[in-house]
């Protein structure tokens, strides 16, 4: 209802489909080479947690109202950190897609101390129609899967319910064909 000021040391705006990326490429913040934008964990902070990133920052073509939902949750979530709110995270699940049907996945990075305090799910893209069975291996372990019928370019949804305290290693999500 009112407006208020707040002091930053810049904002990005991005456009044309792709995320706006260029200042990070020269930087000591990493890249997703898979969504092109910057990785994070699920509370929206990039792998130097001064930063977060919400939107079309994180990967191409979301729609405005996800990008607008966002930006609110990550603007929680800076006030949160400002207050030191936010936990550090010792164990850390590292997210990659495997496969040529599985285009990204976002957050990259997982806390599994306290998995349900801000992004409850990772969004997942595919490169093709897909009805098969999407799977998430820890250390090669299965440990989560469910059937999909996806279209190219649509969200998919992942609850992070599988994410247990004092989880950490690689997760590697994969599409399995079913019959």
């Amino acid at each position: 209802g009112g407006v208020r000021s707040v002091e930053t040391d810049g904002v990005i705006v991005t456009g044309q489909f792709l995320p706006e990326v260029p200042l990070l490429r020269d930087s000591h913040l990493a890249v997703d080479p898979q969504s092109g934008g910057p990785q994070i964990d699920q509370f929206m902070r990039l792998s130097d947690p001064s930063y977060f990133a919400a939107g079309n920052v994180l990967r191409p073509v979301e729609t405005a109202g996800w990008c607008w939902n966002e930006g609110r949750m990550a603007a929680g979530l800076i006030a949160q950190s400002l207050k030191d709110g936010l936990p550090e995270g010792r164990a850390c699940v590292r997210l990659s897609v495997a496969g040529p049907h599985l285009k990204y996945a976002v957050p990259q990075r997982l806390l599994a101390d306290d998995a349900a305090q801000a992004v409850r799910h990772l969004q997942v893209r595919v490169n093709a129609t897909a009805r098969w069975r999407l799977v998430i291996a820890l250390d090669g372990r299965d440990v989560w899967s469910q059937k999909i019928a996806a279209l190219p370019e649509r969200r998919i949804l992942v609850p992070l319910r599988w994410l247990e305290p004092g989880m950490s290693g690689h997760a590697a999500i994969r599409l399995d064909e079913t019959a």
